[in-house]
């Protein structure tokens, strides 16, 4: 069984995983984490010119899903010290919901997604799904960006029962994306037995151009958000975020398992969850900056004579090409500059 500590720790490590759904997720619940330690986020916006100090911690954030924290020695010159750093990255490979999900296949609803990054899109059949990710929402007259966990399973892309398919196919089972991966989120029946969503209808004039529908998949002159998404979708996000969903401006969203992380095993010594690949890294590199930053036992300040920059970097983009990326490990945000 697990000591106390290691206990903690794996407690910990889970609370984590189920935090950090997303890249998102992930960012958000890094920023919470090294908040609480005294880190002082930064705006790429502004000059940092007299605002990094010796001995200071110090985070910064681009499009919410990537992060650089780091903390200054407190004898750092900036002529001779080095650079300690730790990098990871915040994405790992699921489908994601295309730019227009909407679809309909024989008298049911479903989410149009495309596979994000190199998956084993076998394992994500036969899992009671649901969406995470962001949603940018109107507020004020601002465009707002908000976090999106809907906390319950809504959609499942299902296999065929055993006596629909041959044993050859089930031996060489190889899904197409496009064909086979889309999940299964309603009937049409139900859509039309809920009614049309709330969300803009178009004119009377444009009305006559061909028949309505009864739900929310197409529904009738819609803009925006409701032209591209089904209308079930975004009214269970927006109910997942407080808002109403006329107010939804975009989404960006993932599919994502409803089972939690967990330790398992008879003696304790096992995580089971997705993501563990690049969120592994996220929360030890997390937790090795934070525990190096902590007081000795006689209280004396571990950054005080330290002559090192030490440095977390957490990209969004290490799944795909991300020389191509605007966020990835080759752009400028790596490109950090210290004005002491």
């Amino acid at each position: 069984m697990l000591s106390e500590d290691e206990s903690g720790l794996a407690q910990d490590f889970v609370a984590y995983l189920n935090a950090a759904q997303s890249p998102f997720h992930c960012v958000a619940e890094v920023k919470r984490r090294i908040t609480a330690q005294g880190f002082t986020e930064l705006d790429e916006r502004r000059s940092w010119d007299g605002t990094i100090t010796k001995g200071g911690k110090y985070f910064v954030s681009r499009n919410g899903s990537s992060i650089i924290a780091f903390a200054v020695g407190g004898a750092f010159d900036p002529e001779t010290s080095g650079l300690i750093c730790v990098g990871a990255h915040t994405d790992s490979p699921c489908p994601k919901l295309k730019p227009v999900s909407t679809l309909e296949k024989e008298g049911h609803v479903m989410l149009g997604v495309v596979g994000y990054g190199g998956g084993l899109w076998h394992t994500w059949f036969d899992r009671d799904l649901t969406v995470v990710g962001r949603a940018l929402v109107q507020e004020g007259g601002r465009a707002v960006a908000k976090l999106v966990h809907v906390p319950k399973a809504i959609c499942r892309t299902p296999t065929l029962a055993i006596h629909l398919s041959t044993a050859d196919e089930r031996a060489s089972f190889k899904p197409n994306l496009q064909q086979h991966f889309p999940p299964l989120l309603a009937t049409k029946i139900k859509e039309a037995l809920a009614g049309p969503p709330s969300l803009p209808q178009r004119p009377p004039a444009a009305a006559a151009e061909g028949p309505s529908s009864l739900g929310g998949c197409h529904t009738p002159g819609a803009q925006g958000p409701a032209s591209r998404h089904c209308g079930l979708l975004l009214e269970v996000v927006a109910k997942a975020v407080g808002c109403d969903p006329e107010q939804i401006l975009d989404l960006e969203l993932q599919l994502a398992d409803t089972q939690p992380a967990a330790v398992i095993g008879v003696c304790d010594e096992f995580v089971s969850s997705g993501r563990l690949d690049n969120q592994g890294s996220c929360y030890m590199a997390t937790q090795a900056l934070m525990e190096s930053l902590r007081p000795s036992l006689d209280g004396t300040d571990p950054l005080a004579h330290c002559p090192s920059l030490r440095l977390v970097a957490m990209f969004d983009h290490e799944e795909v090409r991300l020389s191509f990326r605007f966020l990835g490990s080759s752009t400028p945000l790596f490109a950090l500059r210290c004005s002491l």
